[in-house]
């Protein structure tokens, strides 16, 4: 049964998990881990968000994003 999505409050910090399929690797190369950064920068610049921090494993990511760019321009 999937998981109900979570209410979006106007300003928050989110840490977003994702997961291989049966924990199986999502990174095979460098490049792969680049690609993903790359994609990831391109999102930040479209949906204006904060990456406070990130770490790629080989078989899941985890994103701490944050959705208050005002706190940060201060």
């Amino acid at each position: 049964m999937p998981r109900v999505a979570r209410d979006k409050v106007e300003f928050s910090t989110y840490h977003i998990i994702q997961r291989g399929n049966e924990r199986k690797n999502i990174f095979i190369s460098e490049d792969d881990r680049i690609k993903f950064l790359e994609i990831t920068y391109r999102m930040k610049e479209k949906y204006n968000f904060i990456l406070e921090s990130y770490c790629l494993m080989d078989n899941n990511v985890h994103l701490l994003i944050n959705d208050n760019v005002n706190e940060y321009q201060k």
